[in-house]
């Protein structure tokens, strides 16, 4: 089971991979900060909001969720 998120307090990033994680966020970041504090590794990666293809310098709100469609290595 997912643990019990505040979508309000977090970014959430899902992989084609089926992994998701949960990125605490109090204001708005880049997508460039989310993948570093994912602790994913990101090869040939599409990232996708709101159905649109999106860049590092992409500002993402709290609560926002963005796909990774691609090649991801995880973390933990």
């Amino acid at each position: 089971d997912d643990p019990v998120v505040d979508p309000t307090q977090v970014i959430t990033l899902r992989t084609s991979g089926g992994q998701t994680r949960y990125i605490p966020a109090t204001a708005p970041m880049t997508l460039a900060e989310l993948k570093g504090l994912s602790g994913l590794i990101f090869g040939a990666v599409t990232f996708y909001y709101n159905a649109a293809v999106i860049e590092d310098a992409t500002v993402l709100p709290v609560g926002s969720v963005i796909s990774a469609i691609g090649n991801v290595k995880g973390g933990n």
